[in-house]
């Protein structure tokens, strides 16, 4: 049976927001322990990642709005990543799906949309129809953003079996709780590594497990 050798959930964006409430985004360090361990990796090692540079291509929203996810603490993490496999020969096998990144978007956005024109509704049949509505389209949104691109990524691992898969924490949670790996693509996974972010830390660590939460909060929305 076909072997993952690590599987890794890492901390890939972060957001700050300073004492006068403006955000801004946050350029994470890879871990040094990442570093090491991929550097030992065989020459020829397929790494698989959850990006895909079609995310970064610009896109239209559905209230018309060009939107990109260029520059984001994310793209940046994920670019560093590839710079570091392509210095070590190592391919990258991308998981992440364009596709379904801008559908979830434009669905969160007409979760937006319905939101805002609650303020104009004083009919209360009217407002707990549109109430109901927007439940629904934010499930949806969530559906697609999270369940979707799972099964895209896990497809994706069935397809090209790489020999180390980096994704974000609560994926590889979810993974890793549930057994997904094997139940969907039929490979093993020998480790599982957690990536933990501590405040006011240089750089992250790593545990030996994940968490039991995202797991719990996921089935809770497919039951949704």
């Amino acid at each position: 049976m076909a072997e993952i050798q690590k599987m890794y959930g890492v901390v890939h964006g972060m957001d700050t927001r300073s004492l006068f409430g403006f955000e801004s985004q946050q350029r994470l360090q890879i871990n040094p322990q990442l570093v090491m361990e991929l550097a030992g990796l065989p020459r020829g090692a397929k790494v698989g990642i959850e990006f895909h540079p079609g995310i970064i291509e610009p896109f239209q929203t559905t209230k018309g709005n060009i939107a990109s996810y260029a520059n984001t603490s994310t793209t940046w993490y994920w670019e560093d990543i590839q710079t570091l496999c392509h210095a070590r020969n190592l391919p990258v096998v991308f998981l992440d799906s364009p596709e379904l990144t801008r559908q979830a978007h434009n669905t969160f956005e007409e979760a937006a949309v319905i939101e805002e024109e609650l303020i104009y509704i004083y009919d209360s049949v009217k407002y707990w129809a549109q109430r109901r509505k927007l439940f629904t389209t934010e499930v949806k949104a969530h559906m697609i953003n999270i369940v979707s691109r799972e099964r895209h990524i896990l497809e994706r691992i069935r397809q090209e079996q790489p020999n180390v898969v980096i994704l974000g924490g609560t994926h590889g949670d979810v993974f890793d709780a549930q057994n997904m790996i094997q139940r969907y693509t039929g490979m093993n996974v020998n480790q599982y590594r957690r990536e933990i972010h501590l405040d006011n830390a240089e750089f992250a660590h790593f545990v030996p497990f994940g968490t039991e939460a995202a797991s719990l909060e996921r089935r809770q929305l497919v039951r949704q």
